[in-house]
């Protein structure tokens, strides 16, 4: 077989495999939708942004989906604008993280930890932040288990 013929066939199978996998995410995206989730009530938590209390009901139980801000990007932009400090002091501790950001917030949730620069109420609300900033992610992961 050709050279040619072969990464012709390795670039088809890769095309097939992402194509299978877009609507796989697809068909559990529109399951999720369709599950009983209903909003107990919103809160607000430090101001940073109102956050969501849900409830998702299969069979006549219910159970709680982690308390997540409603807006997140808003609640990221809220929270680095209050406490510019404690950013710049987990920064300057590990200057390749850039600015916190909703992709490298994970990074700066284990850096607040080992950051000797953050007194103990700066690690409790940047703490607190990231507690309720992750429960997207992990609602997202929950609610799969039911579809």
């Amino acid at each position: 077989m050709e050279r040619k013929t072969k990464i012709f066939i390795v670039i088809l199978i890769a095309l097939i495999g992402i194509l299978f996998y877009s609507v796989y995410e697809n068909i559990i995206e529109s399951k999720i939708a369709r599950l009983n989730v209903t909003k107990a009530k919103i809160v607000m938590r430090n101001g940073y942004e109102e956050i969501d209390t849900r409830y998702l009901t299969v069979g006549g139980e219910k159970y709680i989906i982690y308390r997540e801000f409603k807006n997140p990007a808003k609640a990221m932009k809220t929270f680095k604008k209050r406490h510019p400090n404690i950013v710049k002091k987990i920064r300057r501790t590990w200057i390749a993280f850039g600015d916190l950001s909703w992709w490298n917030w994970k990074l700066y949730e284990k850096g607040a930890i080992e950051c000797d620069q953050l007194t103990h109420e700066e690690r409790n609300e940047i703490e607190g932040f990231f507690d309720i900033y992750e429960n997207t992610e992990k609602n997202k992961k929950r609610l799969r288990n039911f579809v």
